[in-house]
């Protein structure tokens, strides 16, 4: 085998290993942000939620049921 041949064989296999390697390392810090967002939104959401509650409860606002509860929070973000 030529020296051209074996020096683009050994520069293709450093490419598909530096590839392989970048793929695994950015898809693992995607999914670690992924994780850290998801986690923020649901404590952003518990703390929208008991400030809803506390502000409904202290209306004296009824809240029969679990439905009634969550249209009243939509309607209450959407306007």
């Amino acid at each position: 085998m030529s020296l051209l041949w074996r020096t683009t064989l050994v520069l293709t296999v450093c490419v598909l290993i530096s590839q392989a390697f970048l793929y695994i390392w950015i898809q693992r810090s995607v999914n670690d942000h992924f994780e850290q967002m998801d986690s923020e939104i649901l404590t952003h959401a518990a703390f929208n939620l008991r400030q809803y509650m506390t502000e409904v409860t202290s209306d004296d606002q009824p809240l029969t049921t679990l439905p009634t509860l969550l249209i009243s929070l939509i309607q209450h973000h959407l306007w």
